[in-house]
């Protein structure tokens, strides 16, 4: 009686079969690859999280640094079409950011982040990304395009401006 529910067989499957079984095997492992595995193989040193869940596919990163720009909790997911032509990119996004990160690159960066320690010993508060591109090589700007503001704080805690001259970003 058992034997019927049983399909897997060694002398009932032939090659097709033995070849259809790890095809679905590879491709199951492919879907449910957990986010944690790759991002501890692929990420660079400068990206640090406390906890990473989820598949590589969908997935939720909490508390992600990209260096010392603090994301927060991220949703993410990598994305199919740059990995066709070999470039892996994860897509991120919260409320109020999203953006495309890849090795040594930043694209389509859109939102603001706030930083609750400033920046170095300037008094910002937060980033503001419009269009952010940023590509590096061997820790250099490489090709930087897109708008960046800064919200400074004032010496009012009530009061906090955005600087409004265009910033530029010089990559040599």
């Amino acid at each position: 009686m058992i034997g019927r529910w049983i399909f897997v067989r060694g002398e009932a499957m032939g090659r097709r079969g033995w070849t259809a079984l790890a095809v679905l095997f590879v491709l199951a492992l492919l879907l449910l690859l957990p986010l944690r595995l790759v991002l501890g193989l692929a990420a660079p040193e400068t990206i640090s999280a406390r906890r990473v869940d989820g598949s590589v596919w969908s997935g939720r990163i909490a508390d992600l640094n990209l260096g010392p720009l603090p994301l927060g909790t991220v949703d993410d997911g990598l994305e199919p079409l740059p990995l066709l032509i070999a470039r892996p990119q994860l897509a991120i996004s919260r409320e109020g950011f999203s953006a495309s990160i890849g090795p040594s690159r930043i694209s389509r960066a859109n939102g603001s982040v706030f930083l609750p320690d400033g920046l170095g010993g300037m008094p910002v508060t937060a980033l503001g990304f419009a269009d952010f591109s940023l590509v590096m090589s061997d820790r250099q700007c490489r090709e930087a395009q897109g708008k960046l503001s800064l919200t400074l704080a004032s010496t009012s805690e009530e009061h906090t401006s955005e600087l409004q001259s265009p910033m530029y970003l010089v990559c040599r």
